[in-house]
């Protein structure tokens, strides 16, 4: 009910400004941080990576509720908080994954460098408790249980495809993966690991899936594209002294991380 009601919200909001109506994004909250990297849970929560590698966690309405730092695992290269009781985090120079329950406290660590030595570009929370991951090496989409077992391996994609992905960000919703790469574009898949259709949207590295649109953000405009009618509505954001790096939808508000703040926005109906 709350996923139906954030997709009206959104669909309203840009249709009002693409009809010209005076309809604006109401700015809730400042909070005057630096970070790099924004993403949020189905619940409202909100998680940003700091420059020193610092998860923290603030709740719908920008209050702090926790932090998680590793020292010994390199620089945080994806948090995908699909699942907020089972958070995965994805440390690249390592090839390691680190699961962090509701309270940002790690359940597990797995190093995945026999699963793929090399190449491991993007990977994603799977609503089963598996992972998905896309080894470059192969060039496959794999789904991986906790204990490294391979549940799932697509085709070789570069072979399929007819091109070498780069993938840049990948997430599990209803069932599909959707994984981008910023040169080429949006590329889906079924539950399976099997290819089912690609979208030409270049440029994007962060986006969220919502019923049949793709939210996502592109200098300082929040665009929703429609994967049935084929095209794309737009609202505005303001700004600050420079574009917004990252935004993110939940319910009724929208996340943005700038360079040296996060901003809070209220949609209403």
């Amino acid at each position: 009910m709350l996923r139906n009601r954030t997709i009206w919200l959104i669909l309203l909001m840009l249709h009002t400004v693409v009809t010209g109506t005076a309809q604006e994004l109401i700015l809730f909250r400042t909070l005057p941080i630096s970070a790099r990297y924004l993403t949020t849970d189905g619940v409202g929560n909100i998680y940003v990576v700091l420059p020193d590698n610092t998860i923290v966690r603030y709740d719908e309405n920008g209050d702090s509720t926790g932090n998680y730092k590793s020292v010994i695992n390199g620089s945080i290269g994806q948090v995908d908080a699909t699942n907020p009781l089972r958070i995965l985090v994805f440390y690249p120079d390592y090839n390691k994954l680190v699961l962090l329950d509701k309270m940002l406290t790690p359940i597990s660590e797995v190093a995945i460098q026999h699963i793929a030595p090399s190449g491991t570009r993007v990977v994603a929370s799977a609503a089963d408790g598996a992972i998905w991951m896309y080894d470059g090496f192969q060039a496959q989409l794999k789904k991986i249980d906790i204990t490294l077992q391979k549940v799932i391996s697509s085709n070789d994609l570069r072979q399929e495809l007819q091109t070498v992905l780069t993938p840049n960000f990948m997430v599990e919703y209803n069932r599909q993966v959707y994984m981008s790469d910023t040169a080429k574009g949006i590329y889906i898949f079924d539950r399976f690991g099997n290819f089912v259709q690609s979208i030409p949207l270049q440029g994007i590295y962060y986006f969220q899936p919502m019923g049949s649109h793709i939210v996502y953000l592109k200098n300082d405009t929040l665009f929703a594209w429609d994967m049935e009618k084929i095209k794309s509505a737009t609202l505005h954001i303001p700004q600050r002294k420079n574009l917004p790096r990252m935004a993110s939808l939940v319910r009724d508000k929208l996340y943005v991380l700038f360079d040296d703040a996060l901003q809070i926005f209220l949609l209403k109906d």
